[in-house]
């Protein structure tokens, strides 16, 4: 029995034609004037093949915290979601840039938290963790061999433990802000501990200065790109409490409501609505430009 050609000759298109499968295991035809060129064109399009395969199996760091990402931080809220992703973008992918998952070993993990040390001791242990949950993820989805993630110990700058200001310091704070818009957020803040994204957030429906008076935190203002979003969702369970409040600022918000009685929020912005992120910061400046702190000038 005569040996089937390797390659079929097409006399109208006047090629040597080969059908070989593509990536998706189809069959698709290559072409070439001569055998030779065919051949060669078949190298070529294998070639290519095993590196997209190799690509799928072995991807690299970036791309593949890219799609852990997507896949894991979607239930997430949007501000630990902006913060995952500002950490892998900055603390993460420049330490392995053009790195596989396959090549990563113990010491190059160590390379990368080493270089956050010097942050602060969230940022260092964000990192790692973001990492170790990144390696451990494709270890247990047969994409790497062994998790080189090794066992590490908390690291990075401590914070300076706070100290609560003392009755003269509120005392020259709230004098210092008082007949501004940061008057009333200071007062809040001082007699009831709020968190700044709690007095945000906080309505004249949730305010009630009866014979009880109180504050019943229900909701969070937090900023994305600039603008206020509302949240049902607080920090943790035992953030969703009541707090009694004195009468210094029961007599300061009964001021504020009779000034302000069409407004929702308490902490109300230009249109009646929450703050924007800018309205916030320019509140805040009216804290700094009052107290008595040491100020830099520049000549030009």
């Amino acid at each position: 029995m005569p040996k089937r050609p390797e390659y079929q000759y097409c006399k109208d298109k006047k090629l040597y034609r080969k059908q070989i499968k593509n990536a998706e295991g189809k069959y698709i035809s290559l072409y070439g004037k001569t055998p030779s060129e065919l051949t060669s064109r078949i190298k070529e399009f294998q070639f290519e093949l095993k590196c997209q395969k190799e690509d799928r199996t072995n991807m690299l760091v970036s791309d593949y915290a890219q799609r852990w990402f997507d896949l894991t931080c979607c239930g997430l809220e949007e501000a630990t979601r902006d913060n995952y992703e500002s950490t892998i973008r900055l603390h993460i992918i420049p330490y392995f840039e053009g790195m596989r998952m396959q090549d990563v070993n113990p010491a190059d993990i160590e390379f990368a938290v080493n270089h956050v040390s010097k942050f602060s001791e969230s940022v260092h242990n964000k990192t790692y963790m973001l990492l170790k949950q990144i390696f451990t993820y494709a270890y247990e989805n047969a994409d790497i061999p062994e998790n080189p993630c090794p066992i590490m110990h908390n690291g990075g700058v401590a914070s300076e433990e706070k100290e609560a200001l003392s009755d003269q310091q509120v005392n020259t704070l709230l004098d210092s802000v008082k007949g501004t818009s940061a008057y009333l957020f200071c007062m809040i803040a001082v007699y009831t501990g709020m968190r700044r994204e709690e007095i945000m957030g906080l309505k004249w429906d949730c305010v009630f200065l009866d014979d009880v008076p109180r504050i019943k935190v229900e909701q969070v203002v937090r900023h994305r790109h600039n603008q206020p979003v509302v949240s049902s969702t607080l920090k943790t369970p035992a953030a969703r409490r009541t707090i009694p409040i004195p009468p210094q600022l029961v007599a300061c918000l009964k001021e504020e409501r009779d000034r302000y009685k069409k407004d929702e929020f308490v902490m109300r912005g230009h249109d009646g609505g929450p703050m924007t992120e800018t309205q916030m910061r320019l509140m805040w400046k009216n804290v700094t430009r009052r107290m008595a702190l040491p100020r830099t000038y520049k000549r030009y």
